[in-house]
């Protein structure tokens, strides 16, 4: 199983286990001195902190075990990835698509523990778990109750590019990876889902993703012109209105006069009445003073949206005192990363009791592997966190899960054609063994190639045409 592979580990991982293992000896060899039995010693020489121990697969949760209690494991007979994985992991069977976007196969991987109170009895030795719910603080709520996934067709043009990538993906040389290479198939997918300029075809005619963000950022921004906000004297601000944050890790501002989206989100703005001033890259502050200075015109009102990368954007950014809303432009590869990101809005300190995030997306495209994958990688994470029935899996509701499947869902939507076809049934939901969906659909398109699929379009999505959903 990919998710267990152990494949040559990186240098600084290797480091801290060597380090965390010369502390324990020197504890064993202090106990020894003292006229102890090395047993005796207390393991206990270093404390983590993360809010993601389980970020990819859920092999890393035996990589936190490893590095911290070893001994634990070694005494449960699990010291090794694979006898563990044996013990506390079981597989899903789901149906993904593949490395283009283009077609759908069947994927088992490992996505679910078992044995959970065994593993959680031996975890709680050594770890303290505080989740969200456990800290007392007013967070705002989404507008809904959910995230917003915007759409947008593909253009024939790009399409037929999507086509191409499934025969590079299929025939490329493995002897020649200089040539052509999965991972270049998958950059190309991700930058024509975007935007088709960052394949080097023609602009989109309808302003694209860029265009389709710009129009959501000027209905928020002029609804909540007039809103008022405290600065941190609470008294009311000079200032009023709200700020919008946009995400984007690809086609960054540059300096070698490349096209850039961010450039294009900013043009779209500019075009449609909004200050030039008030858009701001962050990308464009490198230094931390600088930086620290474009936060705090974030939090006084001087800045209208701001623009800028996961890595740049992310963890330690504090400009959520008006933050009303937060754009997906692209899909980050992990869940972590998508969490890290939504940080920034909801969060301690936001004077807005309601918020927005909208998700785009381009159908038939890349977007539905990136969005998969998440939700591939989420349910390892939510297994973790969910640990307390004997097997999770993800669950079916108003969650973060459900937002995956439903951006999956509008993605794979089959094109329009005249004429339409009625079909009734009854499908067992991919998502849990206890659920299944009865439903009713009035469909314009022929129906699509698997029951999981199917399960995507019946979660309740205002632009899908299902007509009755009930769970039995």
């Amino acid at each position: 199983m990919a998710e267990l592979a152990c494949t040559p580990g990186a240098q600084q991982a290797e480091d801290l286990a060597l380090k965390l293992e010369a502390l324990r000896e020197r504890r064993r060899d202090a106990a020894s001195a003292a006229g102890r039995t090395p047993d005796a010693a207390v393991e206990r020489v270093a404390t983590f902190a993360t809010g993601t121990p389980v970020a990819n697969s859920l092999g890393e949760m035996w990589v936190m075990q490893s590095y911290l209690r070893p001994d634990l494991l070694e005494a449960a007979g699990v010291g090794g990835i694979d006898a563990w994985g044996a013990t506390f992991t079981g597989t899903v069977s789901t149906i993904e698509m593949n490395a283009s976007g283009s077609k759908l196969k069947p994927v088992t991987r490992i996505g679910r523990f078992v044995n959970v109170p065994e593993l959680v009895t031996m975890s709680s030795v050594y770890t303290d778990v505080v989740t969200r719910d456990d800290v007392p603080a007013a967070l705002p709520t989404l507008v809904g109750g959910a995230r917003q996934v915007l759409s947008m067709p593909a253009d024939q043009e790009v399409r037929d590019f999507i086509v191409d990538l499934a025969w590079r993906a299929e025939h490329f040389d493995p002897k020649r990876p200089d040539m052509d290479n999965i991972l270049k198939v998958t950059s190309d997918g991700r930058n024509v889902s975007l935007d088709p300029r960052l394949g080097n075809l023609a602009a989109p005619l309808n302003g694209g993703r860029a265009g389709a963000v710009a129009e959501q950022i000027m209905r928020i921004h002029h609804a909540n012109a007039d809103t008022v906000y405290r600065d941190d004297a609470g008294a009311p601000a000079p200032i009023r209105g709200a700020l919008q944050i946009v995400f984007c890790d690809r086609a960054t501002p540059n300096k070698d006069g490349r096209w850039s989206i961010y450039d294009g989100v900013r043009d779209e703005l500019v075009a449609r009445g909004m200050d030039p001033a008030g858009v701001r890259f962050v990308h464009d502050y490198p230094k931390a003073g600088e930086k620290a200075q474009l936060f705090a015109d974030c939090r006084n009102g001087r800045v209208s949206v701001l623009l800028g990368s996961t890595e740049k954007m992310g963890t330690g950014t504090n400009i959520q005192d008006r933050a009303i809303a937060l754009h997906h432009m692209d899909v980050p590869w992990r869940p972590a990363d998508l969490e890290q990101r939504e940080g920034r809005l909801i969060r301690q300190g936001n004077q807005n009791p309601e918020v927005e995030i909208c998700n785009y997306v381009t159908e038939a495209t890349f977007d539905t592997v990136m969005w998969l994958l998440n939700r591939t990688n989420r349910r390892g994470s939510r297994a973790r966190r969910r640990s307390l029935s004997r097997s999770v899996r993800p669950p079916i509701g108003r969650g973060g899960c459900l937002g995956l499947e439903r951006r999956g869902a509008v993605w794979w939507r089959q094109p329009k054609r005249t004429g339409r076809s009625k079909s009734r049934g009854r499908v067992r939901c991919g998502m849990s063994a206890r659920c299944a969906c009865r439903w009713s659909a009035l469909s314009s398109g022929p129906p699509l190639r698997c029951l999981t699929v199917w399960c995507f379009l019946l979660t309740p999505a205002p632009r899908l045409r299902a007509t009755r959903i009930c769970p039995i």
